[in-house]
């Protein structure tokens, strides 16, 4: 496993990091049997950077790829019966998703913190790990705050990901997309007219 922070420079660096890794594990390319990503949330480069990367080497390889939402992987972490997953999301919204038992009941949002705990379809008590889950609660009817219990959840690491994605290698998944739960930022510039 190789870890950089950086904070530019990803798309030149990736593919030397993944050589690394496989040279390091001492695998060839040619022998690996499928491919985990993270599909996010996340950065909106980075989430494409990493999906695209591993979309165009399971492809040249005819091997299957698998994405894992960050969401996913963070609930297989922690292991628990039901489960809310609590992230910081932009402008002071949270970003959200419940499981049971490792399996989605929410498709993951990202709503205003004031008003994402109605989107909660469990009742009674429930467990819930991420960076925003007291955010999440605070704003909770008070029969509700006292329910809910923030757990630590360990880091997720690429064997987290890469032991989800082996589960799912012998299905048939649709090839991974990056998870967007907003708009990107960036909009389309006018069209310039010209005289003449």
């Amino acid at each position: 496993m190789k870890h950089e922070p950086m904070t530019r420079g990803h798309s030149e660096r990736l593919a030397p990091m993944v050589a690394e890794v496989l040279d390091d594990a001492k695998v060839n390319v040619a022998n690996l049997d499928g491919i985990a990503v993270t599909t996010g949330p996340g950065s909106f480069t980075g989430s494409r950077l990493g999906v695209s990367f591993a979309r165009g080497l399971a492809l040249a390889k005819e091997i299957p790829a698998v994405g894992v939402s960050v969401f996913e992987a963070m609930a297989h972490v922690f292991d628990g019966n039901q489960v809310v997953v609590s992230l910081t999301g932009k402008n002071g919204a949270l970003m959200l998703q419940c499981f049971e038992r490792n399996s989605p009941t929410t498709e993951p949002l990202e709503l205003p913190a004031s008003i994402a705990w109605q989107t909660l379809p469990m009742a009674g008590f429930y467990d819930g790990i991420g960076t925003e889950f007291d955010l999440l609660l605070s704003h909770a009817p008070e029969g509700v705050k006292n329910r809910g219990t923030a757990k630590e959840c360990q880091p997720i690491t690429s064997e987290i990901i890469a032991q989800i994605g082996l589960k799912r290698l012998g299905q048939r998944s649709p090839l991974p997309t990056p998870l967007y739960l907003r708009a990107a930022d960036a909009k389309p510039q006018a069209p310039v007219m010209l005289n003449g």
